[in-house]
C-alpha cells in the first residue's frame, strides 16, 4: 500500500533500489467493488 501512496504523491525511489521496484511500476490492482461491499459496515471505516 505504500508504495502505491509514494506513487500517487510522487515520490522518488532511492536510485539504488529503483531495480526492486520495477516490477510493479505502473501496476494498480482491479478493485471489485461488489465484493468490497460485501464487508460489514466499520470494515475499511465504510460506515
Amino acid at each position: 500500500m505504500a508504495l502505491f501512496q509514494a506513487d500517487a504523491l510522487g515520490a522518488k525511489a532511492n536510485g539504488n533500489r529503483a531495480p526492486t521496484f520495477a516490477g510493479v511500476t505502473g501496476y494498480y490492482p482491479e478493485i471489485k467493488v461488489e465484493q468490497l461491499l460485501q464487508y460489514p459496515p466499520g470494515t475499511f471505516r465504510r460506515e
